[in-house]
């Protein structure tokens, strides 16, 4: 079983600025996971692509593994 690495979606984080560089554009996201079988919901997320963590509130991040990445609808 593959280790699910999650951001935090709480309501706290939602005000956290977070952004991944996917096909070397750097996006907003709302939640990531290593696994690209994670369950968030198509009804409240949309997938936006694998790719790595860019920044979080402004910090660069040393992202060497790549992750899936989903935006609330």
């Amino acid at each position: 079983m593959s280790k699910v690495n999650r951001v935090d979606i709480s309501e706290e984080s939602q005000f956290t600025i977070k952004t991944a560089l996917i096909n070397d554009s750097v996006v907003s996201y709302d939640a990531c996971s290593s696994n690209r079988k994670a369950d968030y919901s198509e009804e409240h997320f949309r997938y936006i692509g694998k790719g790595k963590i860019h920044t979080i509130d402004g910090i660069d991040q040393e992202s060497k593994e790549e992750n899936h990445f989903w935006v609330y609808r």
